[in-house]
């Protein structure tokens, strides 16, 4: 997993985005021609890099590739204002933990569980809570039996739960 931010100009990180297995980094880029956020790996990765010329020669192999990945990018900005547009912090933070694995079962990783690999401050940062409330908030999913946490592996035990409480 890879956190993505930006730094105001009081020198506050904003986290913008957590990134995958397979996902691209610093499209943001693409539409500047300057980066304007920053990354730092959270976990072990592996990067590859690709330069807007092998970008377009992927197009040009691929037709319409670099389009569907743009559209995917559009779906995950929209998924992030859904989140974000939650009222209050447990239905907030149960649709970014859904989010996630909905995004681990499409790289073919565990139908159950998920590395949150995140910290919990980070993850209040991009959903606009305190790192505190994130604690608080996660420590009652556990006990509503919804979730279990071991060390840095999150298991949804109750999906349908889950998705009650994040789309209620």
């Amino acid at each position: 997993m890879i956190k993505s931010y930006i730094t105001d100009h009081n020198g506050r990180e904003h986290v913008v985005t957590f990134r995958g297995r397979g996902d691209l980094l610093g499209l943001d880029g693409l539409a500047e021609g300057v980066q304007t956020s920053s990354a730092v790996a959270l976990e072990t990765v592996a990067v590859c890099t690709l330069s807007i010329h092998r970008l377009e020669k992927l197009e040009r192999r691929f037709p319409g590739w670099l389009c569907k990945l743009l559209a995917w990018e559009l779906v995950r900005g929209r998924t992030t204002l859904q989140i974000l547009g939650h009222k209050d912090a447990r239905s907030r933070l149960a649709a970014f933990l859904l989010d996630l694995f909905r995004r681990s079962r499409v790289r073919g990783e565990s139908v159950q569980g998920f590395n949150l690999s995140m910290s919990q401050q980070d993850i209040g940062n991009y959903l606009g809570l305190a790192g505190e409330t994130v604690c608080r908030v996660l420590s009652s999913l556990r006990r509503s039996r919804l979730i279990d946490i071991d060390h840095h592996r999150l298991l949804i035990r109750d999906i349908d739960g889950l998705r009650g409480l994040a789309f209620n």
